[in-house]
């Protein structure tokens, strides 16, 4: 649907070229889950710091995991991130 833009919503800058340059630092951001129950919310915005792996790296992880890509990772389109040495997410980090 379409967007209206002012001074709270605006077009994200996304990173277009094949290299990633080595200084760069991925961040997710997100609420997080609703309670098991559904009746909440939470209202801290929360953000964690991911690691970047590799294609080759990545297409190793999904091929051990249940959560499957057919084709692998579009090298094109692509980026994989997430926790090298523990799991990360934005639904259980701390602020």
């Amino acid at each position: 649907e379409s967007v209206r833009f002012n001074e709270y919503v605006r077009p994200a800058c996304l990173y277009s070229k094949q290299d990633i340059p080595s200084d760069v630092q991925f961040s997710a951001t997100g609420w997080g889950l609703l309670s098991l129950g559904g009746e909440r919310i939470p209202d801290i915005l929360h953000k964690v710091y991911l690691d970047i792996f590799s294609n080759e790296e990545c297409n190793s992880v999904y091929s051990k995991s249940r959560r499957r890509l057919p084709d692998g990772i579009d090298e094109e389109s692509m980026v994989c991130a997430g926790g090298k040495t523990t799991p990360k997410d934005v639904c259980k980090v701390s602020t």
